[in-house]
């Protein structure tokens, strides 16, 4: 590392890439080509602190273990897929007192994950993807068994009424 790139890591500015403590540098693609430095925000480093405690990493097992399954908030998945990484519905940056609340995780594939990460990336919102599917075993009930759940019919005279 030049020593210009250690005195930036040193004021708090990210090099992109490659791990380097705290920070990150880019490769570089072509000979020549110079670094993109970017500084974090506080906001920014208390988000990287909070997804490498120990705290996050056991809420998320625990998020993956009880809600196994996909939410599928774009509607795109033809079957339920497994769920790899849990999502913020609010992000830590915008929101960092919801970082460790169960109601503000969302089960997620690698898929749905990435472009729920690129909708925020480009300042779009994501959370109003989350309204309605609340996780868990709820979200696989089919809605006709869920209009018998609300209704005060029996279920002898609710399949009477709905062939």
């Amino acid at each position: 590392m030049i020593r210009r790139q250690r005195v930036m890591l040193e004021l708090g500015f990210r090099l992109r890439g490659v791990v380097v403590g705290r920070f990150t540098q880019h490769k570089r693609t072509a000979p020549g080509k110079s670094v993109r430095l970017v500084q974090l925000t506080e906001r920014q480093q208390y988000a990287r602190k909070i997804r490498s405690s120990g705290a996050w990493q056991k809420l998320q097992a625990r998020k993956l273990q009880e809600d196994p399954l996909c939410c599928d908030p774009f509607g795109n998945h033809d079957r339920h897929e497994p769920a790899q990484q849990v999502h913020h519905i609010e992000p830590i940056v915008e929101r960092p007192d919801l970082a460790l609340d169960w109601d503000n995780l969302a089960s997620v594939c690698t898929e749905c994950h990435g472009r729920l990460n690129a909708m925020e990336r480009s300042g779009k919102p994501t959370h109003h993807l989350f309204a309605d599917t609340g996780g868990g075993v709820e979200s696989l009930i089919p809605p006709a068994l869920d209009r018998m759940a609300n209704s005060k019919k029996s279920v002898s005279e609710f399949h009477k009424g709905n062939p």
